[in-house]
C-alpha cells in the first residue's frame, strides 16, 4: 500500500499495483474488473432459453448475449429502481424512461436488423445520449474532476464493442448499495449524489431528461428569432458541413441555446455524419493537459475526425493566456476544414473578457463568423419561466414512473410553459 495527497484530501491510501486515481481508497480499487463476470452471466440467462445445450442453442445464447447491451441488461433494473426515490422532472423524461424500460424487457439488443447504420431499438440511442450525464453524475460527482479524468484514462466509460468493461459496473454496485440491498464488498464510499439516494435519482433524471433534446422537443414558438425551417435545413448539414462553415448560437442563459445544439448534433449524428459535443471548459482542459505533455497538434488534429464539434458555454471559459490560446489554436486548425458550433452568453463585443489579448479576439471572431449562421436568441430564460408557472399553479409532475402502455407519445409542446 502507498499513500497519497490528493486534490482534495480525502483519502490516504491507494494500492500501487491498480491504482486508477487520485480518489479512490483501497477497496473501490476494482473498478471494471467484472466485466468477464457479468458477460458470462448474461451468456447463462440466454442458455436458460432453451431445453438443452446442443450446438445450435449454445450459438444462438452466444449471438444473442454478444449482441445485448450490458447496461441494459444488468445496470438498467438498479437505475430504475434509483430513479423511483424522486418524481420524474418532466414527461418527456417519463416517456424516455418508459423506452429504456421496454428495451430491457425486450433484451437489451443493439442489433441493426435493417443495416441502417443504427441500433433498432431506440432504448440504444436514449441511453446513449444520456451516458455522459448518467456517468458524470453518478461517478465524477463524488469524486475530483482529477480523479474523474484518470479514471477515464484508465478505463473508458463505455466500450459497444466489447461491452466488457464500463462505469456502469461501478454504479450498479454504488446504488445498490445506497438502496440498501444486500451487496458483496461494499465500496468504501458513496459516489452519486454524496451518499443521498434522492439527489442521486434527481441527478439520473436530470441526465435522461437530456437526452430528449431533440429538434422534435424543441419549442420554436418560444424562440420566434430562430426560424425553424433553416434549423431543420441546417439539420441535413450536407452543404455548410462540406465548406468547414460554422454556427454561432448567442443568448441570455436559459434561453434553450444547449437544447438546440445538441439536438442540431443528434439530428446530423442521424442522417450520418460525426459529430462531438463539449463543454468548452472541459475541452479546453484537455487540451490544456495536451499542451503540457507535448500532444497539442496531435490532440486538435484528433477532432479531424469529426464533421462537426460543438462547444457548448464557451463564455465560462477562464479569462487566462494558457487556456485561450489553446482555444484559439482549435478555432484556427478548423478555420475553413472542419466546422464548430458554438454557444455563448455573451455577444463578440464582450468576447474581450474572454480572450486577453485584443489582436486573438479580433482574429478568433473573424474565422468563426467567416461562413457563419448566427442565431440571437434572446429571449427569457425557460428554467426562470417553468419556476414561475410551478409556483403559480403547482408543479404539476408526473407520477414516479410509467410505462409504454400508460404514458401517451410526448408532443414536441409538452412540459413546454405557454407564452
Amino acid at each position: 500500500m502507498g499513500s497519497v495527497n490528493d486534490l482534495n484530501g480525502q483519502f490516504q491510501y491507494f494500492p500501487l499495483a491498480v491504482f486508477c486515481g487520485y480518489d479512490l481508497v483501497s477497496g473501490d480499487d476494482r473498478f471494471g474488473a467484472e466485466g468477464g463476470l457479468q458477460r458470462t452471466l448474461m451468456l447463462e440467462t440466454e442458455m436458460e432459453r432453451y431445453p438443452s445445450a446442443t450446438l445450435a442453442n449454445v450459438l444462438a445464447a452466444e449471438n444473442a448475449a454478444a449482441s445485448e447491451d450490458v447496461r441494459a441488461v444488468t445496470f438498467w433494473p438498479t437505475l430504475k429502481q434509483m430513479l423511483g426515490e424522486t418524481d420524474s422532472p418532466s414527461a418527456r423524461a417519463t416517456q424516455l424512461a418508459s423506452l429504456l424500460d421496454a428495451w430491457h424487457d425486450a433484451g437489451g439488443s443493439r442489433v441493426d436488423k435493417n443495416l441502417d447504420g443504427n441500433v433498432d431499438d431506440p432504448g440504444a440511442a436514449i441511453l446513449d445520449a444520456a451516458w455522459q450525464g448518467i456517468t458524470d453524475a453518478g461517478i465524477c460527482g463524488g469524486i475530483s474532476k482529477a480523479g474523474c479524468k484518470l479514471l477515464e484514462k484508465r478505463i473508458s466509460r463505455y466500450e459497444p464493442q466489447g461491452q466488457y468493461s464500463g462505469w456502469h459496473q461501478y454504479m450498479d454496485k454504488d446504488f445498490r448499495t445506497l438502496l440498501g440491498k444486500p451487496v458483496k464488498g461494499k465500496y468504501a464510499l458513496r459516489y452519486c449524489g454524496n451518499g443521498v439516494r434522492k439527489a442521486c435519482a434527481t441527478e439520473m433524471w436530470k441526465a435522461i431528461d437530456a437526452a430528449g433534446k431533440t429538434l422534435a422537443t424543441f419549442d420554436f414558438d418560444s424562440v420566434p428569432m430562430v426560424s425553424k425551417a433553416q434549423v431543420m435545413a441546417l439539420a441535413s448539414g450536407d452543404e455548410w458541413l462540406a465548406k468547414g462553415a460554422n454556427i454561432l448560437l448567442f443568448g441570455p442563459p436559459g434561453g434553450g441555446k444547449s437544447h438546440l445544439s445538441s439536438a442540431l448534433g443528434l439530428a446530423l449524428i442521424e442522417n450520418g455524419q460525426r459529430v462531438f459535443f463539449a463543454r468548452t471548459t472541459d475541452l479546453v482542459q484537455r487540451l490544456q493537459l495536451a499542451r503540457r505533455e507535448l500532444g497539442l497538434e496531435s490532440a486538435i488534429a484528433k477532432l479531424d475526425r469529426y464533421d462537426l464539434l460543438i462547444l457548448d458555454d464557451l463564455a465560462y471559459v477562464t479569462k487566462d493566456q494558457a487556456e485561450t490560446s489553446v482555444l484559439f489554436e482549435l478555432i484556427a486548425a478548423r478555420y475553413e476544414r472542419r466546422s464548430m458550433l458554438i454557444t455563448a452568453n455573451q455577444p463578440f463585443g464582450e468576447w474581450g473578457k474572454i480572450f486577453p489579448d485584443p489582436a486573438m479576439t479580433l482574429a478568433a471572431v473573424d474565422r468563426l463568423v467567416h461562413y457563419a449562421t448566427i442565431f440571437e436568441m434572446n429571449v427569457e430564460s425557460y428554467r426562470r419561466r417553468t419556476a414561475i408557472d410551478r409556483k403559480q399553479h403547482g408543479p404539476g409532475r408526473p407520477a414516479h414512473y410509467a410505462t409504454s402502455k400508460n404514458v401517451a407519445p410526448v408532443s414536441p409542446r409538452d412540459n413546454q410553459p405557454h407564452p
